[in-house]
């Protein structure tokens, strides 16, 4: 399913609906802030969202 789109109505990001996490997007989250204003926060959640999907269910942090 589309996630996010740019201004222009471009699709940016997709996101699976079956799957435990299925996420991609079209630009790349590892980019640094200074080169590229406002990719940080997305990234960071896009990636914290990746890492809190790949821990066993159940488990605690």
């Amino acid at each position: 399913a589309v996630a996010g789109r740019a201004p222009d109505g471009v699709v940016e990001a997709i996101e699976g609906r079956t799957q435990r996490w299925v996420v991609g997007v079209q630009w790349h989250p590892e980019r640094r802030e200074a080169d590229h204003p406002g990719f940080a926060e997305t990234s960071r959640l896009l990636f914290e969202s990746f890492v809190a999907a790949t821990q066993p269910v159940g488990a605690k942090a």
